[in-house]
This record gives structure tokens, sequence and C-alpha cells, in this order.
């Protein structure tokens, strides 16, 4: 079985694609911690298949989300159903996209 690396994987996409995307890598239940200069600052935050059923508990990760929300920004939590197998990599990864307008994505 051959092992894919999300991350290197990620920063290939996003090169062949020529966006600008910052990757950190880190803990999905801190991401606050990880990203200490974005507080308050993305109009969006997905997380992405899978992420929840991961997590040994939801308030760590909870309040990470909302420390990292604009005022008046959206969450989003998207399922499929079954859910998939994941890889072998210990802990997640979050990429922010740099902030080149009001308009900004978080991706957990």
């Amino acid at each position: 079985m051959r092992k894919v690396d999300s991350l290197d994987n990620a920063r290939s996409i996003a090169e062949r694609a020529h966006a600008t995307i910052d990757f950190v890598q880190g803990d999905a239940r801190h991401a606050d911690l990880a990203l200490p200069d974005c507080l308050n600052m993305f109009d969006a935050v997905v997380t992405s298949v899978g992420t929840i059923t991961w997590l040994p508990e939801l308030s760590d990760w909870a309040r990470s989300i909302a420390s990292l929300l604009a005022p008046g920004g959206v969450f989003m939590d998207w399922q499929l159903l079954p859910m998939r197998v994941p890889n072998d990599d210990v802990g997640g990864w979050v990429a922010h996209a740099t902030r080149a307008s009001r308009h900004s994505a978080l991706l957990m």
C-alpha cells in the first residue's frame, strides 16, 4: 500500500493552480494556537470529510473554530457517509489562503 502525504499533495495542487496558500500542520482541536495571528480573521471555516470522527472530544475544536471566525463568519462541516478509512497520518493539517482581500477561508 502506498502512503500519500496529504500535506505534500495539497502543496502540489496549490502550486499547479498558482494559488497563494500557507500550509500549517497542527492539531485541528487547537488550530487557533497554530494560527495566532489569524484570530477573528476567517469569513469561513470548513472541516472536511471525517474530521469530527477522529476527535476525542469536540469542545476545544469548537472553541478554536469560533476564535478563528470573523464576526458574522460561517462554519461548514462537510461530511460524506459512509466514512472513508483514514490514512496513517498522525494529527491533521490546516491550510489557509493568504488574505489578499476581505474574503478568506480556513480549511481543516
